[in-house]
């Protein structure tokens, strides 16, 4: 099996990390990737993760725009 710290390496500092923003972008998709995957493969686990989801949902930290359809008046509807 395959360690995510045989891909990414391990931190010399966990310090250097304390915001997510501080992981490079691949870092981040392979971090939200894990996730994917324990939730996939271990009920409990999804769970978890589902109860921190509507915990989040219910108590946004501001305003989520991507979830809001875009509407581009230049297209032409089909």
């Amino acid at each position: 099996m395959i360690n995510s710290e045989d891909i990414l390496g391990k931190p010399i500092e966990v310090a250097n990390f304390t915001t997510f923003a501080d992981f490079t972008p691949f870092e981040r998709q392979m971090i939200m990737a894990e996730l994917y995957h324990n939730a996939w493969y271990d009920q409990e686990r999804f769970e978890e993760m589902y109860e921190l989801y509507n915990n989040w949902a219910n108590n946004p930290v501001k305003e989520c725009k991507f979830i809001l359809p875009e509407n581009n008046e230049d297209e032409k509807q089909i």
